[in-house]
């Protein structure tokens, strides 16, 4: 279950030591074919503790050489929040209480009172991915965390650039809706029972090779804990090969900075591997 939280958090080829250690960045310059000039592809983590975030002097050059930021979802819209709830609650009459036995349901319940200080009434609509979502918070192993789209946002607004997304939160939330909820109910039960260090573990892996810039190794160690509960080709693959021809559209006549999760440039299907594919140039910014 500690390989739901790598999807989740983020919502992230191999090759040889020497040419990964050339290529090792978190961001990349986009050129080539019909692009009018550059634009650049970031690797974001979605969730990271303050003390762990880091923004280069490089990173923040190329930032303001972009005319526009493309964010996997427009962060920007007023709207968003609301579009992502219709989305976490169970349509008919299901609630959380039909994916438990009465046992299971009442510790459920025990624990969002006692770590939140709300009823379950106010859970209970849920579907079970959003509850996990939810109660995963804990696992990052800090008190505080951010999220570099929250910093993106932020500084595309102070220099008045306009913000954008590369999918729909319909799309993005079918992903996650491809997640067999049979899957999730195990991992709740190990949130609710205290049995998250595997996780947190995980995680803290993930991060330590995400701050070293190495895109190539994070995708192997996504790819390394892919079970049945996590569908690579639907999280991963299928959107990346989705946005190829959106980065291609976006980027055309102005400087765009693209900012997705890292865990979505690496690998013989990651964004940088079908860039190069579909005839662009990319180059590692360090």
């Amino acid at each position: 279950m500690m390989r739901f939280l790598s999807f989740c958090c983020l919502l992230l080829l191999s090759v040889a030591q020497d040419l990964r250690a050339q290529e090792s960045s978190l961001l990349w310059k986009i050129s080539g074919k019909e692009l009018a000039q550059p634009s650049y592809l970031f690797g974001t983590i979605h969730q990271i503790c303050e003390e762990d975030y880091f923004w280069t002097d490089t990173m923040q050059k190329y930032f303001h050489r972009a005319q526009q930021l493309c964010l996997e979802l427009d962060m920007d819209d007023p709207l968003l929040a609301v579009k992502v709830s219709q989305h976490s609650i169970n349509t008919g009459n299901k609630s959380l209480k039909d994916y438990f036995t009465p046992k299971e349901y009442s510790r459920l319940s025990v624990y969002i009172k006692e770590h939140t200080g709300q009823s379950m009434e106010m859970y209970n609509r849920l579907k079970p991915i959003w509850l996990v979502l939810t109660l995963s918070n804990g696992d990052l192993g800090c008190d505080a965390a951010t999220a570099y789209e929250i910093h993106l946002v932020d500084s595309a607004k102070k220099y008045e650039m306009p913000v954008m997304g590369l999918e729909t939160v319909d799309e993005q939330m079918a992903a996650l809706s491809s997640i067999p909820e049979d899957k999730i109910k195990p991992y709740i039960l190990d949130i609710i029972d205290g049995r998250t260090e595997q996780n947190t573990e995980l995680f803290q892996r993930m991060v330590a090779t995400y701050l070293k810039q190495d895109v190539e190794a994070l995708y192997r160690i996504i790819e390394s804990e892919n079970d049945a509960m996590l569908s690579m080709d639907k999280l991963l693959d299928n959107r990346n090969k989705r946005w190829i021809a959106r980065i291609a559209d976006i980027g055309k006549n102005k400087s765009t900075f693209f900012a997705v999760g890292a865990g979505h440039l690496g690998g013989p299907g990651g964004v940088l591997a079908l860039l190069r594919q579909a005839g662009y140039t990319v180059t590692p910014l360090r």
